[in-house]
């Protein structure tokens, strides 16, 4: 690596972000003009200028990856890092950071060409990620409370709908398609994953109704992927393949994907052979 390799996002998202909240900020204030009281407009223009921030924190992000160090900038601050004063490594979600003793470099898991990053850093400081400091993940408390969540919604939306069903063609269809994504999202939410263990060459994952074992040599490879949504985002998550043909998702760990990532690469790496 003789260049610097800069990952950055586009001016284009920064300028968009702007124009949004002029555009809002307008409308308010046409609207202010009819009305005679003002203070509800403090907090709609705080919150307005919060998500401004936020998005104004996440676009102007940056990350240079030199043969030597790696920076990390938000709001146009930087923190640099040797690869050789790097101690060890964290993350929530799809985010990593790197840590020496007084500084920590975070990436943001939304810059194009993160799945690059990753490797270079699984590449550059492959000994941050080993079994003996990452031997079991398990599923993050956030997953099982966004299931909760969503359960208690629905199941209330079922109720209510039970509650005022007349029981014609129409209410049977409505409660019956709510139904079946209940159903959907249990069976989804039971088959994820709920912890992962390490021990020599034995990979063991835990259900909620069972558990799984794979020895290194029946894996085919593990890889930090990703789905789309609909507006355009990045869903990370690891895709575990079988030399059978056969995948498995891996998501919601309470550490970071890319950690997690690194950390199975390396041990797969290690006893494959």
């Amino acid at each position: 690596m003789n260049e610097p390799r800069v990952y950055k996002q586009p001016l284009f998202g920064i300028f968009l972000s702007g124009v949004m909240l002029m555009f809002s900020c307008g409308i308010l204030f046409f609207v202010s003009e009819a009305l005679t009281d003002l203070w509800f407009m403090i907090p709609i223009l705080g919150l307005f200028g919060i998500a401004f921030l936020i998005s104004l924190f996440s676009y102007t992000s940056k990350v240079t990856i030199t043969d030597d160090e790696i920076t990390s900038s938000y709001m146009f601050i930087p923190k640099t890092l040797r690869w050789t004063e790097i101690n060890r490594a964290s993350g929530t979600g799809s985010g990593i950071k790197l840590h020496s003793e007084d500084v920590t470099v975070s990436i943001n898991s939304r810059l194009p060409g993160v799945e690059e990053i990753i490797e270079t850093i699984g590449q550059k400081r492959a000994d941050l990620f080993s079994t003996t400091e990452f031997s079991e993940f398990r599923r993050g408390l956030g997953s099982y409370f966004g299931f909760f969540i969503i359960f208690l919604l629905f199941a209330g939306i079922g109720v209510f709908y039970f509650s005022i069903a007349d029981f014609s063609s129409e209410s049977l269809i409505s409660m019956g398609f709510i139904a079946l994504f209940l159903i959907f999202f249990m069976w989804t939410f039971l088959a994820s994953p709920q912890s992962i263990t390490l021990e020599n060459n034995n990979l063991q994952i835990k259900y909620l109704l069972g558990e799984k074992n794979f020895l290194a040599n029946e894996i085919g490879g593990f890889y930090f992927s990703h789905t789309r949504t609909r507006r355009g985002g990045k869903q990370y998550y690891i895709s575990l393949n079988l030399r059978d043909g056969k995948n498995i998702r891996i998501s919601g760990l309470n550490i970071g994907l890319p950690v997690a990532y690194l950390v199975l690469k390396n041990w797969h790496k290690k006893f494959a052979n």
